[in-house]
């Protein structure tokens, strides 16, 4: 009778890749005899069945993979060893790893010229009154050079899974469910710093202000994954509902002229001049604040599509007429961006009706405001 062991490797890759062939019952399969623990399998193979089982670093390793990383299985390898040796990890989150006197630390950081936590309420960054020091986090991190160069995001995500595990009522080994979730706070900050000096130092044209937003939203909501892909998503939708309206009011705009190339050119880079003139660039600005702030239209067929659900929650319209939390205008302007329109952000306000400034609420003194002048033809 034949057994598994005589079927052909092909077939064996095409059985272990199916989705419902865990990462586990995968090691279990190959622990079961000599030939199949020596099997080798593609880089593919690996790829998909990290993925499958931890798709929150799906983003990250797409990122390493433009740097040039490649090995997969030996990530496999890290994030097993990572959950393994995490409550190890927790168990050294004793009272030698904090320092009271969190005020002195704060105000200490905000000398040494810490930008984020100078202007972000400091009880997002500051867990039970302590601090954990930066050099004594890069060692719990990086104890040893044989650790993982990534092993800051597989812990990420191993205490995103723990935290994900007590809100869903697991009691289990609650010290340590306890020292996790202070500790994700910090990782996760001390990614976000990385992340924010990374955008800084790229060329202006690159500085994407929509990709403020994930920012912002991660710093305070430490304990979720978010997705800066989703929110780009979600801002592409609001531009193809321009569009639409757009084409029932005046299918001759020129904008439906434009090319494929171009569109893309205005996604991803900053612009400093308006493509229209004053008619079509108003048209459009029209419809734009048609849709984000008209509540019935924006609160049903466009936030209900949104990828992100802390998208959602953060656009949520309160009931004075403004958005909490995230800047209004800076949706406007990524939006407009994409179709062409350029806004730049000022920071005063203006009572003038025939003033070229987009107040979002006149009512309200937001100093995020936009202009905008549109391109006069000859």
């Amino acid at each position: 009778m034949a057994t598994i062991t005589n079927l052909p490797v092909e077939v064996i890759y095409i059985i272990l890749d199916f989705n419902n062939i865990s990462v586990q019952d995968f090691a279990n399969f190959s622990s079961t005899c000599k030939h199949f623990y020596q099997m080798l399998y593609p880089n593919s193979f690996w790829r998909r069945k990290f993925n499958q089982r931890w798709s929150g670093l799906k983003k990250a390793c797409q990122t390493e993979m433009h740097k040039g990383y490649r090995n997969f299985e030996e990530l496999v390898e890290a994030r097993v060893k990572c959950k393994k040796e995490l409550p190890h990890l927790l168990a050294q989150m004793s009272e030698k790893y904090y320092h009271n006197g969190s005020d002195e630390y704060l105000q200490e950081r905000v000398k040494r010229g810490d930008h984020w936590v100078s202007i972000l309420h400091h009880e997002h960054y500051i867990f039970n009154n302590v601090i954990l020091d930066k050099e004594e986090l890069t060692l719990l991190i990086y104890p040893n050079k044989t650790i993982h160069y990534l092993n800051c995001y597989l812990l990420m995500d191993e205490l995103t899974s723990l935290n994900e595990q007590w809100k869903n009522g697991c009691k289990d080994d609650l010290t340590n469910i306890y020292y996790g979730r202070n500790l994700l706070p910090y990782l996760r900050h001390h990614h976000l710093e990385n992340v924010w000096q990374e955008f800084i130092n790229r060329p202006a044209k690159q500085q994407l202000l929509e990709e403020v937003i994930p920012f912002v939203i991660q710093w305070f909501h430490p304990e979720k994954n978010v997705s800066y892909s989703h929110i780009g998503m979600d801002l592409d939708l609001i531009a193809k509902l321009v569009m639409r309206f757009l084409k029932d009011l005046n299918p001759k705009h020129p904008i439906f002229s434009t090319s494929h190339e171009q569109f893309s050119i205005w996604k991803y880079n900053n612009i400093y001049e308006n493509r229209w003139n004053n008619s079509d660039g108003r048209l459009i600005i029209d419809i734009l604040f048609v849709l984000l702030l008209n509540k019935p239209i924006f609160l049903g067929p466009v936030i209900h599509y949104f990828k992100s659900d802390l998208f959602r929650q953060y656009l949520y319209i309160a009931k004075d007429g403004y958005m909490d939390n995230v800047p209004l205008p800076v949706i406007f302007q990524s939006v407009a961006r994409r179709l062409g329109i350029y806004c730049d952000l000022v920071s005063f306000v203006t009572s003038d009706p025939d003033s070229d400034i987009l107040v979002m609420d006149k009512t309200y003194p937001n100093t995020w405001l936009l202009s905008w002048r549109p391109k006069w033809l000859n």
